[in-house]
């Protein structure tokens, strides 16, 4: 597994695939196979996309053994096609990326990495569509804000769908898609979550800072771009999170900064 996780952090593109006329979709008849729909309080959309095989059943062992040196042939029986993905609402398709088994694996060793994850959202089907659409960006800000970061149904891996989120809305093809005050409301929205998940346990503070500094750096906040140009390593990080600590990644700086963002 660690194999195909690597692969997917240097794949430079998913790979669309074809299926039968009669396309996997959910209703909420089905929804107790996607238990944190309790943790965002909106119902998972009737054109989420279900891939065929997940974790620990016997499709997915039939699947891997069907593609054992061909990881491309996994991702072609996951995804949906794009001509699928075109048709689907766009809570469709950010919840259909939330449930894509590679992107929660992957997101679990990016905490020395975190860019790459940014690069293969943008480059998935998912991405690329959500890219094309006006409002990707205030889709994803409700889901956000309905999300409840302190759910802990560990069958929900709700660790993973905090940071899926957060990742989308890292990328400036989406973010931008906000103005100024909407930029704002989000970053609000996410030092709320942020504080939050501190009431209980700390340690989504980089990932936090990761996002709303680079959301900051796009609006053109002085303050922000001031501080990267005196710190180079910061500047690194928020570009592309290289390994170093997180204090000299200039974490408190960026969220102290973010606080003062949203005042103004």
């Amino acid at each position: 597994m660690k194999k195909y996780i690597y692969i997917l952090f240097f794949s430079a593109a998913f790979i669309s695939c074809s299926t039968d006329d009669d396309e996997q979709l959910i209703t909420r008849a089905d929804g107790e196979k996607f238990v944190y729909d309790e943790c965002i309080n909106i119902p998972h959309p009737e054109d989420t996309w279900v891939q065929p095989a997940f974790p620990g059943t016997k499709e997915w062992e039939e699947l891997h053994a069907r593609h054992a040196d061909d990881i491309a042939g996994v991702y072609e029986e996951l995804l949906p096609p794009a001509d699928v993905i075109a048709k689907m609402s766009t809570e469709g398709i950010v919840h259909s990326y939330i449930d894509y088994t590679y992107a929660n694996e992957a997101l679990a060793t990016a905490f020395n990495s975190y860019y790459p994850m940014v690069v293969n959202f943008l480059n998935s089907s998912f991405g690329q569509e959500m890219v094309k659409r006006s409002d990707s960006a205030f889709r994803l800000t409700n889901i956000y804000r309905d999300f409840n970061p302190l759910c802990d149904d560990e069958k929900a891996q709700v660790g993973n769908v905090h940071g899926i989120l957060l990742r989308m809305m890292s990328a400036e093809e989406i973010h931008n898609q906000l103005s100024l005050k909407e930029k704002k409301e989000f970053i609000k929205i996410a030092l709320d979550k942020l504080n939050l998940c501190n009431s209980v346990n700390k340690g989504w503070e980089t990932f936090y800072a990761f996002t709303c500094g680079r959301i900051m750096k796009s609006a053109g906040y002085a303050p922000i771009i001031e501080a990267m140009n005196s710190n180079e390593v910061m500047q690194r990080f928020l570009e592309y999170w290289p390994y170093s600590d997180a204090a000299s990644r200039g974490v408190e700086v960026i969220l102290q900064l973010a606080n003062e963002f949203i005042k103004e």
